[in-house]
């Protein structure tokens, strides 16, 4: 219930500055908590990953990237579909083959940036063209999910990879000291070293 409202238009909070998605991400973060049942005081992104939820940022990339694909499709909308265009270089190069969309001039950083012809081409030509070139929309949801979901989500598996390799070599350092009879206290080990 709670992920159908926030997915519900948020292809117009595209572009915005993370400040102001942050009230979105407290209420699934919150909601992440309700269900699993955790502490306000846990950490949410772990919490995210074992629900395999997309930020709200990432839900927003998602909702632009397969609207682009419609459009390569021809199932978008004609009135969004006008707005956006296929790249086509005047030129034989090496990105003719590939789905691009040609990047549309505005005139405002602030307002020209947000709409959804410019939020949506540089959504789509940010992706890597493995996925770009899928052959279903079933196949290219699956694809682009995974891909934020690993690009987002990355970093929880380096940090425990991280934490526990400092961990296995502060250990190891301990036993060396205890070992050359240079004990010191814990305490002083830890703050020293």
């Amino acid at each position: 219930m709670i992920l159908s409202r926030l997915d519900y238009c948020n292809s117009t909070l595209s572009g915005l500055p993370s400040v102001s998605l942050n009230r979105l991400q407290k209420v699934q973060n919150h909601a992440a908590r309700l269900i699993l049942r955790k502490r306000k005081t846990d950490h949410v992104s772990p919490l995210l990953k074992e629900l395999h939820w997309l930020p709200v940022e990432a839900r927003i990339k998602y909702k632009m990237c397969v609207l682009a694909f419609k459009h390569f499709q021809g199932t978008l909308p004609p009135y969004l579909s006008n707005k956006l265009q296929s790249y086509t270089p005047s030129r034989t190069l090496r990105s003719s083959a590939e789905k691009l969309l040609k990047v549309p001039k505005y005139n405002l950083k602030t307002s020209g940036l947000r709409t959804f012809h410019v939020q949506a081409t540089l959504c789509w030509n940010s992706l890597p063209s493995g996925l770009r070139d899928s052959p279903s929309l079933p196949t290219f949801q699956k694809k682009l999910k995974t891909h934020l979901f690993s690009s987002h989500f990355c970093w929880i598996d380096i940090c425990v990879c991280v934490c526990v390799c400092v961990c296995v070599c502060a250990c190891e350092r301990f036993e060396l000291l205890y070992k050359e009879r240079r004990f010191i206290s814990v305490m002083y080990y830890y703050y020293y070293y």
